[in-house]
């Protein structure tokens, strides 16, 4: 992309901007092509079910207690996916260019 605010665009209104359609390889000019992203519950565990990573990106899933206070997840731990009853447990996808890209 010629400047960084291209990354931010949605060209095909899908409400999903290139730098998450690049990461997941969809292609940014049709609105039916976004990245399927589904929470599995199984039991006490949370499983986060996301396309394959492509393109010069490092993607990592946060999670918050709060949406203030984010910190990695640690996919290793089941706790860092799985809510405490009667307390709410956000996630998010940071998506950061290679310094390849530009």
């Amino acid at each position: 992309m010629a400047n960084g605010s291209d990354w931010l665009a949605d060209p095909d209104g899908d409400g999903v901007v290139n730098l998450i359609e690049y990461a997941f390889g969809t292609h940014p000019l049709d609105a039916t092509s976004s990245p399927s992203i589904a929470i599995v519950e199984q039991g006490d565990n949370v499983q986060i079910v996301h396309p394959p990573i492509v393109g010069s990106t490092f993607v990592t899933i946060e999670v918050s207690e709060d949406m203030n206070i984010w910190n990695e997840a640690d996919h290793s731990d089941p706790a860092d996916f799985a809510p405490t009853p009667g307390r709410p447990l956000f996630w998010r996808f940071r998506i950061e260019l290679n310094d390849d890209s530009d």
